[in-house]
């Protein structure tokens, strides 16, 4: 059976009924996420908050491809196809990762003798004067030169989000960046993605300076999302 399917040409994330477990969680039952739904189209910014230990990461991660969740569907449409990242071979998660989810969830993969700017444009696919522009504007041009072994912990993560908002890229999800970045100076960043007509799903604390941008903000708490106008 096919994990690929024809469809619309719109790219669109779509999320049923997902869950995670890992033995213990915000429930009582195990269960991290328990029953999630969500929806991300084109030119859109789906926020997430929730308070610590709440599933952020979790979803986040559930979303890029980095945990296979016990339950439900991650439908990613793209260009007439459509991929369930839960359920998919591992070839074609790989893919979907490498080549169309710009993400933020964990630090960007690179030799540790690689200088921060080349990091980010192979994990871009962008040119060096566009990682050094995303670089700047995330307040972290000092380390371009820097080999990625060599960087403090806030460095590397500001190499893995410059990395993810520099890749032009349809689907864009982003865990709690703004732990790596000055809310105002992401927000424009996040405006420009959106602009650009992306799918994006961001994660933050509650009281995050981001939903004045959000398009659908949810609150994630014991495992399920409620839905708020922003």
């Amino acid at each position: 059976m096919s994990h690929t399917t024809r469809r619309g040409a719109a790219h669109e994330i779509t999320v049923r009924a997902l869950t995670k477990e890992f033995g213990t969680g915000p429930s009582g039952r195990g269960a991290v996420l328990d029953g999630v739904d969500l929806t991300a189209r084109p030119g859109t910014l789906t926020l997430i908050v929730g308070g610590p230990l709440t599933g952020k990461t979790t979803l986040a991660r559930c979303l890029t491809g980095t945990y296979r969740p016990d339950g439900g569907r991650i439908g990613y449409r793209l260009g007439g196809e459509q991929v369930d990242l839960a359920t998919a071979p591992a070839r074609t998660v790989a893919w979907l990762r490498g080549r169309h989810i710009a993400r933020f969830d964990e630090p960007v993969a690179a030799p540790p003798t690689v200088p921060a700017v080349t990091a980010v444009t192979r994990a871009a696919g962008c040119d060096r004067p566009s990682a050094i522009r995303t670089l700047r504007q995330l307040q972290a041009v000092d380390v371009t030169t820097c080999a990625v072994g060599r960087l403090r912990s806030r460095d590397r993560d500001a190499v893995a989000l410059a990395a993810a908002l520099a890749a032009r890229r349809p689907f864009v999800v982003l865990d709690q960046p703004e732990r790596s970045c000055p809310a105002g100076i992401l927000a424009a960043e996040l405006e420009r993605i959106v602009a650009a007509g992306a799918a994006v799903v961001v994660t933050a604390a509650p009281r995050t300076e981001l939903t004045s941008i959000a398009t659908e903000v949810g609150e994630l708490r014991e495992g399920r999302l409620t839905w708020h106008t922003p």
